[in-house]
């Protein structure tokens, strides 16, 4: 039995940002994949792309520049601290000037992040 050989797409980093922007900007998933044929793991992974370049690029300009650690425990606790104010301390302003936990609490139940 032959197999038909689906063509591989490509995306441009343009095109895949375009589709990480609408679902930050409230389009559901569901509407973005059946709307661009997209498959939804395709979706989800440029989503978590997106997101950890933001925070790496929050990490690395906030937390590590300028900055030198003596040894691997010494950056593990000033990790966690860093970590603990930008969670509970640090004002977003995506997040109309909450820190995420705080921001988190005034969600719906049923609403996922």
């Amino acid at each position: 039995m032959n197999k038909i050989k689906r063509k591989r797409r490509t995306f441009t980093d343009d095109f895949k940002h375009q589709m990480v922007s609408l679902y930050q900007h409230g389009k559901s998933r569901s509407e973005i994949v059946a709307e661009y044929d997209l498959t939804p793991s395709a979706l989800d992974r440029w989503i978590t792309q997106a997101s950890q370049s933001g925070s790496f690029k929050t990490i690395k300009t906030e937390f590590v520049k300028g900055q030198r650690f003596n040894s691997t425990a010494e950056l593990q606790r000033a990790f966690s601290a860093y970590a603990y104010w930008y969670n509970h301390k640090r004002l977003h302003s995506s997040l109309g000037y909450l820190p995420p936990v705080e921001f988190k609490k005034h969600l719906p139940l049923n609403f996922f992040v």
